[in-house]
C-alpha cells in the first residue's frame, strides 16, 4: 500500500499539478475530501457526555452528547447527539454500529436510536442544524443554543459562501466526524468498527449518498428517498432554478449527490416510494443504475415521506443485518426478458420463500412528480421452482418495475425501466451514443494490477495513471483489490522510481482509488505479498481474481506462490509480451511466466498491444492534452515517450470488456476516448487552449496581422479584446478598422458549441448606435468582414437596460426560417403558438428573459445548437432564447467577433455530433 498517502502526498501532488498547469483544482468531490481531510474529520473529535436534556428522553440506555464541530464564521460549534447501546449488550461485547442522518425539518431523534437498538445496533443521531432537545417554537422550529452551528437555507442558497461557510459542508463534516468518534476506544469500547453503516433521510438520504463517497470506511449504506440527479428531479429542478448561477454552479460541479456514486466501495440498499415528490422516480433510479456497488432496491407503492415512515421498513434492518454477517442475502434479479408478445419474465436467486410478486407500471412519464402520476399494480406469476416471475405487460405502459414480496413481508425491488418514447432529457439525449455502446462486460470477481516503470517500460508511468483513469470512469474501481508498482526488484533508477511514485499517487488522489489498495514493491514486498495472499485466498469460481501483470513475473510469482494452492485455479493471469515473461536480470528476479503457470493459475496470453491503438501518435490525443478536465490534462503529461503509449492498460480492458467472453484486446484511444469524456468532460472538447490561438486565426477588416494580436489578446486563459487599447477608440468616426474575428480553421455541421463572454469597460468604434456589441458566427462560408454565416448576437442595450445577447443576424448569402410573436417581435416556437416570418429583415429578436448578466464583470454562458441545415437553437445562461429553422449553408467555420466594446471569451468548447438530434430532445423543461 501507500505508506503516506496524506496531506503532505496530496499536497506534493498540487504543487507539481501547479507548477505544469499554473493553477489548481477548485471543484468537485476530490477537492471537497481534501477540505475535509484538511479540517480533520476522519479524526475522532472532541466530546462530552451531558445529561442537560435527560427530560426529554425516554430510554436509560441512550445518552446525550455533545460533539465539538468545525468553526463557522469564525465561532467554535458544538453539535448534539443521541448515542444508545442495546440494552442486552454485556461489557466487553461488541456489537455493529449505525450513523443516522437526518432529513430536513429533523433532528436528533431518540426514537431512532432506539429502534437500532432493539435490532441488536449501537446507534448515534446527531441534529446537523445546531438543535439541541426541546419543544418546537411557535414557527415549527427546534430550540438551539450557544454553539450552534449554520441551518439549511433552502436548497443550497448558501452554495456562494466560502465552502467552510455552507451547511451542507458543516453537515458533511459532522457525519464523518460521527463515524469517527464510533471508532475511538476513548468514547466507547464496545463498538464493532468493522461493521458500522450509515442511514440518512429526505436530506440524510442525500447526504448519504455524498459522504459514502467521501468516507469509505462505511460497511453499508441505506439513503431512504435521497439520492442524487436532483436537478432531473422536477421539484428540486425548479428550487435549482431559482438559485443564483453562481449558487447553481457551484451545486452541480461539487455537491450534486451524483458525482460521488463513483467513489463508494460499500454495500447498499436504496428505499424510496413510488411518488416521493422530492426525490422522483426519474432521478431516484438513475443514481442506483449509477453504482457500480453491490446493490438493492425496495420500492413501496404510495410510501409516505417522513422520518417515521422511513425509519420503518423492516428491509431496511434486515439488509443491515445480511452485511454484517447475522442475516441472509437479499433476494437478487439475474436476468429480466422482455418478448415480443410483451411477455415480461425475471429470474431471481433467494434462499427464502416468496408469497407474491408484483408488476407495478405507469402510463404517464411527463410529471415524475405530478399528483395525477399513478402506478398500477398487477399480480405476477410466481415460480418458486424455476425461480421465476412473469407477466404481460401492458402495450400502453411507459414504465414498469418489479416487486417480490417475501414470507416475511419483505420487499425486493427491480429497477424501473422506461419504455415509453419521448423520455430523454437533454443530457441523455447528448449522451445516448456513449451511454448505449459502453463496451463493458465484466465477468465478476475482483481486479488486481502489478506493474513496474522503475527501471524499463517508461510506458508504465502513463499507464498506471490511465488505469486509475479506466477504472474510476468505467465504475469498477470498487473491485480493484491489489494494485502493486514498481516491481523491477534488485534494480531501481530513482528518476524513473520517482516518475512512477507520481503517476500512482496522482492516479490514486485524482481516480480516487483506494490508496490502501496499492503497494510499492521497493518498500512494501512482505505486505503486497500478504495482501495479495489475503485476496487470493478468497478466490472461487464464483469470485475469480482477475491479475493483469504488466511488468517481470518476479513479483506476481510470489505473490501467487502464497496463496493456497486449492484456490491458484481461480486466479485468472494475463500477460500481453515476451519481455515481461521471460525478463530475469538482474539475480533477484528468477521466475518467469512459465513458472506463473506452474504454480496451476488459470494464464491468458494476449498479443502484443504495442501494436495496437493503446500505442497511438501523440497528435491522437490532442483532445486530452487541450481538455477541459485537469485530471485528463495531468493524464496526458503522464506520457514519457514518443507516442502516446498506454498499452500496459490494454489487459484491464481487455477484462472489463469480457475477458474470454469478448473481451476486445485489440482496443485503443479510439475505445477509451469516449468513456473519459463522457465521464469527465461531457463529450465536448475545449478548442481554445488559452495559451494561444493554434488551431484559430485572426483577421481584421484593415487586414492588419500585428495590430489582430492585440485586438485579441490571450489574457488569464481568456481571449482578452482591447485589452491594451484606449477607451473611446475611433468613437463616432466613422473608423472601425479593429472590426474583425478570430476564426476556427476547422469546419463544423452538427455540433453543441459552449462559450462564456462577459463584458470590459471599454467602449469603441460605433458603440454609441449599437452599444455593447460582439458575437459568434457560425456556419461561414466566407471569413470576409463580415463575413457570410448566421450570427449568435451578443449585445447589451445600457440605453434601455435590454439584452439582445442570442438574437439572430442573416446576412446576405445566408437564409434561415424564423418565427415570432406577432405583438412583440420575439422568437416564439410554432408550436407555442409563433407565427412565420415572411419579411426579409436580417436582425430577429431572441425573446425575452432577465436571466443575464450586463457589465457587471459576470460571466454568461452560451450555447449555440447546430444541426447542419436542420435547425440551430440558441441559449443563453440555460435557458433557450431563439431558434432558427432550415439553414443554408449547413457547415462552416465558427469565429468570435471583436466590434464596439472590450469583451472576454473563454471556455470555448465544442461537441461534434455524428447524428441528428432531434430538436425536441433540447428544447423540454
Amino acid at each position: 500500500m501507500i505508506t503516506d498517502v496524506n496531506m503532505k502526498h496530496c499536497l506534493i501532488v498540487i504543487i507539481i499539478f501547479i507548477s505544469s498547469f499554473s493553477y489548481a483544482q477548485t471543484s468537485g468531490p476530490s477537492w471537497v475530501k481534501e477540505k475535509l481531510v484538511e479540517s480533520g474529520v476522519f479524526n475522532s473529535p472532541f466530546f462530552e457526555f451531558t445529561k442537560a436534556y435527560d427530560t426529554e428522553k425516554e430510554n436509560e440506555n441512550i445518552s446525550g452528547v455533545l460533539i465539538k464541530g468545525l468553526d463557522y464564521m469564525g465561532n467554535p460549534t458544538k453539535y448534539f447527539a443521541w448515542y444508545g447501546v442495546p440494552a442486552s449488550l454485556e461489557e466487553g461485547q461488541k456489537a455493529p454500529a449505525v450513523v443516522c442522518v437526518h432529513g430536513g425539518g429533523g433532528t436528533a431523534f431518540e426514537k431512532w436510536v432506539q429502534k437500532w437498538n432493539d435490532r441488536g445496533y449501537i446507534a448515534i443521531s446527531m441534529s446537523l442544524e445546531g438543535n439541541v432537545p426541546g419543544a418546537r417554537d411557535e414557527n415549527n422550529q427546534w430550540p438551539t443554543f450557544g454553539f450552534s452551528g449554520p441551518r439549511r437555507d433552502g436548497f443550497f442558497r448558501d452554495a456562494d459562501k466560502d465552502l467552510k461557510d455552507q451547511w451542507f459542508y458543516h453537515a458533511v463534516a459532522d457525519v464523518i466526524m460521527a463515524n469517527s468518534l464510533l471508532r475511538n476506544p476513548d468514547f466507547t469500547n464496545q463498538v464493532d468498527t468493522d461493521h458500522i453503516g450509515i442511514t440518512g433521510i429526505s436530506w440524510g438520504g442525500i447526504l448519504t449518498t455524498v459522504i459514502t463517497g467521501i468516507d469509505n470506511r462505511f460497511d453499508f449504506a441505506i439513503p431512504v428517498y435521497g439520492c442524487g440527479y436532483l436537478q432531473e428531479a422536477p421539484l428540486y429542478a425548479a428550487q435549482l432554478s431559482a438559485n443564483t448561477r453562481d449558487e447553481q454552479e457551484f451545486y452541480l460541479e461539487n455537491w450534486e449527490p451524483s458525482l460521488y456514486v463513483p467513489f463508494q466501495s460499500m454495500p447498499t440498499l436504496y428505499v424510496n416510494g413510488t411518488n416521493d415528490k422530492h426525490f422522483s422516480m426519474n432521478s431516484f433510479t438513475k443514481t442506483y443504475r449509477a453504482s457500480a456497488n453491490e446493490k438493492y432496491l425496495r420500492i413501496a407503492s404510495g410510501m409516505r415521506h417522513g422520518h417515521r415512515a422511513g425509519w420503518e421498513p423492516e428491509d431496511i434492518y434486515q439488509f443491515a443485518d445480511y452485511i454484517t454477517g447475522s442475516g441472509d442475502k437479499r433476494l437478487e434479479f439475474t436476468s429480466q426478458n422482455l418478448e415480443n408478445n410483451n411477455t415480461l419474465s425475471f429470474n431471481y436467486e433467494y434462499d427464502g420463500s416468496l408469497s407474491s410478486a408484483w408488476l407495478y407500471y405507469t402510463v404517464d412519464t411527463a410529471d415524475w412528480s405530478g399528483k395525477g402520476y399513478e402506478w398500477i399494480e398487477t399480480q405476477a406469476n410466481l415460480s418458486s421452482t424455476s425461480k421465476s416471475i412473469s407477466v404481460s405487460l401492458p402495450v400502453e405502459a411507459q414504465a414498469y418495475f418489479i416487486n417480490a414480496v417475501s414470507a416475511e413481508s419483505l420487499v425486493f425491488s427491480s429497477p424501473m425501466v422506461v419504455v415509453g418514447q419521448n423520455n430523454l432529457t437533454e443530457g441523455e439525449a447528448i449522451t445516448k451514443s456513449l451511454t448505449d455502446t459502453r463496451p463493458f462486460n465484466f465477468p465478476g470477481g475482483r481486479i488486481a494490477l502489478s506493474h513496474d516503470g522503475n527501471n524499463y517500460d517508461k510506458d508504465d508511468f502513463l499507464a498506471v495513471a490511465m488505469n486509475c483513469a479506466i477504472l474510476d470512469a468505467s465504475g469498477f474501481k470498487s473491485k480493484l483489490v491489489h494494485f502493486d508498482h514498481s516491481c523491477h526488484i534488485g534494480k531501481n533508477l530513482p528518476e524513473r522510481y520517482s516518475e512512477m511514485l507520481e503517476s500512482i499517487e496522482g492516479g490514486a488522489s485524482r481516480f480516487s482509488i483506494d490508496a490502501n489498495k496499492i503497494f510499492d514493491s521497493q518498500k512494501q514486498l512482505d505486505e503486497l505479498i500478504a495482501n495479495f495472499k489475503k485476496e487470493g485466498d478468497k478466490s472461487s469460481a464464483d469470485n475469480p481474481l482477475w491479475f493483469c501483470i504488466a511488468g517481470p513475473m518476479e513479483v506476481p510469482w510470489q505473490c501467487i506462490n502464497a496463496v493456497e494452492p486449492s484456490k491458484r485455479k481461480y486466479i485468472h493471469c494475463i500477460s500481453h509480451g515476451p519481455w515481461n515473461n521471460e525478463h530475469t536480470f538482474p539475480p533477484q528476479m528468477t521466475h518467469t511466466w512459465e513458472d506463473v503457470k506452474k504454480l496451476g493459475v488459470t494464464t491468458h496470453d494476449l498479443p502484443n498491444q504495442n501494436k495496437t491503438g493503446w500505442n497511438t501518435e501523440i497528435g491522437n490525443i490532442s483532445w486530452m492534452e487541450n481538455s477541459i478536465n485537469d485530471d485528463l490534462r495531468w493524464l496526458y503529461s503522464r506520457n514519457a515517450k514518443p507516442t502516446f503509449d498506454t498499452s500496459d492498460s490494454g489487459m484491464l480492458w481487455w477484462v472489463l470488456t469480457g475477458a474470454t467472453n469478448g473481451g476486445n484486446e485489440d482496443a485503443g484511444w479510439l475505445d477509451y476516448k469516449p468513456l473519459l469524456e463522457s465521464r469527465y468532460t461531457d463529450g465536448f472538447q475545449t478548442i481554445f487552449n488559452g495559451k494561444n490561438f493554434e488551431g484559430w486565426y485572426l483577421k481584421l477588416r484593415n487586414g492588419d496581422e500585428e495590430m489582430a494580436k492585440n485586438v485579441f489578446a490571450i489574457d488569464d486563459g481568456a481571449v482578452h479584446v482591447f485589452k491594451d487599447f484606449p477607451d473611446s477608440l475611433n468613437l463616432n468616426t466613422g473608423e472601425n478598422e479593429t472590426h474583425g474575428l478570430f476564426y476556427s480553421k476547422k469546419k463544423y455541421s452538427k455540433y453543441i458549441l459552449r462559450f462564456e463572454y462577459k463584458w470590459g469597460e471599454k467602449i469603441t468604434n460605433n458603440f454609441d448606435k449599437w452599444q455593447y456589441d460582439a458575437g459568434v458566427y457560425y456556419h461561414v462560408v466566407d471569413d470576409k468582414i463580415w463575413p457570410t454565416g448566421i450570427e449568435y448576437q451578443i449585445r447589451f442595450d445600457h440605453t434601455k437596460n435590454r439584452n439582445h445577447t442570442g438574437d439572430l443576424i442573416r446576412p446576405a448569402g445566408t437564409k434561415y426560417k424564423w418565427y415570432q410573436d406577432d405583438e412583440t417581435n420575439t422568437y416564439l416556437h410554432p408550436n407555442d403558438g409563433g407565427k412565420l416570418d415572411t419579411g426579409k429583415g436580417w436582425l430577429h429578436f431572441a425573446s425575452p428573459t432577465t436571466n443575464y448578466q450586463d457589465v457587471n464583470d459576470k460571466w454568461n454562458q452560451c450555447e449555440i445548437i447546430v444541426m447542419g441545415h436542420e435547425y440551430a437553437i440558441h441559449k443563453l445562461n440555460g435557458e433557450v432564447v431563439n431558434m432558427a429553422f432550415d439553414l443554408s449553408p449547413g457547415e462552416g467555420i465558427v469565429g468570435f467577433q471583436s466590434e464596439t466594446a472590450e469583451i472576454y471569451y473563454r471556455n470555448i468548447r465544442i461537441r461534434e455530433l455524428d447524428e441528428i438530434i432531434p430538436a425536441e430532445e433540447f428544447l423540454k423543461h
